[in-house]
């Protein structure tokens, strides 16, 4: 989402408003991209992993399918949300990093949740990178089915995740000029 910074910053979204274009096909388009790009770089990691590392896959395609969807749409959403409030490039980028980092740790990526302190093991509760890293991890490896009520519990918090992100940084680009920063 840091190009809609860059774009923003540039006067260049207000320029395409002034076009006949819509904007939900050129939102839609980016996320499509977004999407091609993200399916492309799990096709390939998980083909290193085979390849390289041995790893042992039982991938079920429908959750795969879905988990993939719904955490690129909450990721999306909060990359979304962050551009809304961002002014340059690097305002972005050190934002999203820092929710990227914050998460990572406390979702299990790294360490296991159990081995963290009481208080925050509720924190990686309510993240959708628990979600989404459970999802993965259930529907390569475990070949868990898309009907598994844990898989729709983390639906459930991705979409959440991403539908509140996303509105919040769509009223934030509507109440926010777009006039160019330079």
């Amino acid at each position: 989402m840091v190009d809609l910074v860059d774009m923003r910053r540039k006067g260049l979204i207000k320029r395409l408003r002034m076009t006949p274009a819509k904007m939900g096909i050129f939102g839609l388009s980016d996320m499509v991209m977004r999407l091609l790009f993200s399916t492309i770089q799990i096709i390939l990691l998980s083909l290193i992993g085979v390849f390289v590392f041995g790893a042992n896959l039982f991938i079920n395609f429908p959750s795969l399918l879905m988990v993939f969807l719904m955490g690129a749409l909450s990721f999306n959403g909060i990359g979304y949300l962050i551009s809304s409030f961002s002014n340059t490039n690097e305002a972005y980028m050190g934002v999203a990093n820092i929710v990227s980092f914050l998460m990572m740790f406390v979702s299990g990526i790294f360490f296991p949740v159990e081995t963290m302190p009481e208080w925050l093991q509720p924190v990686s509760n309510i993240l959708p990178l628990t979600y989404f890293a459970d999802g993965l991890r259930d529907s390569m490896v475990y070949n868990t089915s898309i009907l598994s009520s844990p898989l729709w519990y983390g639906f459930g918090i991705m979409l959440l995740w991403g539908g509140i992100a996303f509105i919040i940084g769509s009223l934030l680009y509507k109440r926010k000029s777009i006039v160019s920063v330079r």
